[in-house]
């Protein structure tokens, strides 16, 4: 397991400090509506109108967006550092242990009718196995999609060069990412979330073809953020 610093988000301490002490305001109990707007259009795009879309949603807490994805027959793996989520994840979405894949420490999975499946997996997303370009090995072809909702954005600026480009090297060629990012002109705030601009996307991953699909304020009163503008990018990888 990477470490990389005391209390930084990527230190496994510092994720299940906030599980512990309830402090997830980040987590919805309610599907996320971004998704359920936008990924009809997204599997069109990247040809995959019918199931399943292999599916990855790093730190992935204990969300309701798996279960379904998984219900709605996609083949979806969540990838959460905190032991703690993992649990909580595992039992509320009725989850098995199995065998972890290379890269997991942990690992569990249920098979849904329609040919659905979720795997959730405790571990760090850059351990996860990037694809080989012959599409052998335990990543296979690479991932259909990437559903990141509140990764991005809880990661501080010197690391998210290192994760952007590790999920674009997971992402197959053709396939799609869908991103929700958050804006906030404040310089006094600390994150996360992390104030992450479309600029700052472009340049995280240039070879993707961005699309802004919306752009909206939104008020919060969770105390990590007061008021702030919500971003939703499609990044689509140019096939071969």
């Amino acid at each position: 397991m990477k470490r990389v610093g005391r209390g930084h988000p990527l230190d496994r301490e510092y994720w299940r400090r906030r599980w512990r002490e309830g402090r997830i305001g980040f987590h919805q109990e309610a599907i996320d509506p971004h998704l359920l707007r936008h990924l009809p259009g997204l599997a069109d795009r990247v040809g995959a109108a019918h199931p399943p879309l292999r599916t990855l949603v790093p730190l992935c807490g204990k969300s309701r967006d798996l279960l379904w994805l998984g219900e709605e027959g996609h083949r979806v793996t969540g990838v959460e550092i905190a032991p703690e989520a993992c649990a909580l994840c595992a039992s509320e979405q009725q989850l098995s242990p199995l065998s972890p894949p290379a890269g997991a420490e942990r690992a569990w999975r249920r098979d849904l009718p329609g040919g659905g499946r979720l795997d959730l997996l405790q571990g760090d997303i850059l351990d996860l196995p990037t694809p080989s370009p012959d599409g052998e090995g335990d990543a296979g072809p690479g991932w259909d999609l990437i559903w990141d909702r509140a990764a991005l954005i809880a990661l501080p600026a010197r690391l998210r060069p290192r994760y952007a480009g590790h999920l674009w090297e997971c992402l197959r060629p053709g396939g799609a990412m869908l991103l929700v990012t958050a804006e906030d002109d404040s310089a006094e705030r600390e994150g996360p979330p992390h104030s992450v601009p479309a600029g700052e996307v472009d340049r995280l991953y240039p070879e993707a073809e961005r699309t802004e699909l919306e752009r909206y304020e939104q008020d919060r009163s969770d105390g990590d953020l007061t008021t702030f503008t919500i971003v939703v990018h499609s990044l689509i990888r140019p096939a071969r």
